[in-house]
């Protein structure tokens, strides 16, 4: 740019100017831009080429900087969104006595559902890459309902037809079963203890080793094809639903097999019952 014009008559003392515009490289929504300016910041360049920042967008170097020959000015696009991810929380199962169900009966009362628990982030891009991901905002869109089942407290006697007779019994359960006597049971015939039981009584048949957790203590049960049984011994092997079948050295018989045990009437206290019966041994097959 000249000044004065260029048609302006010549006269002693005239001072002409001459302002050269300085090229420049604009990168702007992915191409190259070449242009050529005289204004001296960066944004009135941008403003004198049509290109307007909207929003949060910004330039390299910053708008404020001053416009230099062959200078490169890069145009960021900022974008921002919000984004909503959930996951599911899921219901919790909980166990509730209910003293009008029979003992070993179980009844839903209430359906678990699933809640869901959201997370809003808001990410910003840069030229359509993201460049920044911040979590705004978290809560629990949908609360979940706990799943509730009943489990049965009441007592009730049963009774049962045996070839020892008619027996009452207040529980039922499934066991493994498996059998010893006092030589298959691991100590040494010099011991003292030999032949004799956790309780005192003597091992043979009519004493079995149980889980006391499962089966009260000197309780008394019965077992198909094995008769009348004290709960009497214990054993390191013996948890859970596992029974132990004691049998003199003399009448062994051998046990690996899933049966019914039949706790004789009548019950005991109810701090002595386990109100839930434990899951199967890990070991053989239930029938």
């Amino acid at each position: 740019r000249i000044a004065p014009a260029l048609d302006t008559l010549v006269s002693a003392g005239l001072h002409i100017s001459i302002e050269r515009s300085k090229p420049l490289s604009i990168l702007v929504d992915g191409k190259t831009v070449e242009v050529h300016t005289r204004e001296q910041t960066v944004a009135r360049a941008l403003t004198e080429a049509g290109i307007k920042l909207d929003g949060k967008d910004y330039s390299r170097p910053p708008v404020t900087t001053r416009v230099l020959d062959n200078m490169q000015i890069q145009v960021v696009r900022v974008r921002e969104v919000v984004f909503e991810q959930a996951s599911v929380i899921p219901f919790v199962k909980l166990l509730q006595p209910d003293d009008n169900l029979e003992i070993d009966q179980q009844q839903l009362t209430q359906v678990g559902v699933n809640g869901e628990h959201r997370k809003a982030y808001r990410i910003t891009y840069e030229n359509g890459v993201e460049v920044r991901r911040t979590l705004e905002k978290e809560w629990d869109s949908l609360k979940p309902q706990a799943q509730i089942t009943a489990y049965g407290r009441k007592i009730v006697p049963h009774e049962i037809d045996t070839p020892d007779g008619k027996l009452t019994y207040w529980r039922k359960i499934q066991v493994y079963t498996t059998s010893y006597s006092p030589m298959r049971s691991g100590v040494s015939q010099d011991k003292p203890w030999y032949g004799h039981t956790y309780s005192g009584l003597p091992a043979g048949k009519g004493i079995a080793a149980v889980d006391q957790s499962v089966f009260p203590w000197l309780s008394h049960f019965y077992v198909f094809g094995y008769g009348f049984a004290i709960a009497g011994d214990t054993g390191s092997g013996v948890h859970e639903r596992l029974v132990d079948l004691g049998y003199s050295d003399d009448d062994y018989e051998s046990w690996h097999q899933w049966t019914d045990a039949y706790l004789l009437w009548p019950p005991p206290a109810p701090q002595q019952i386990r109100w839930l019966q434990p899951a199967d041994p890990h070991f053989g097959r239930r029938p």
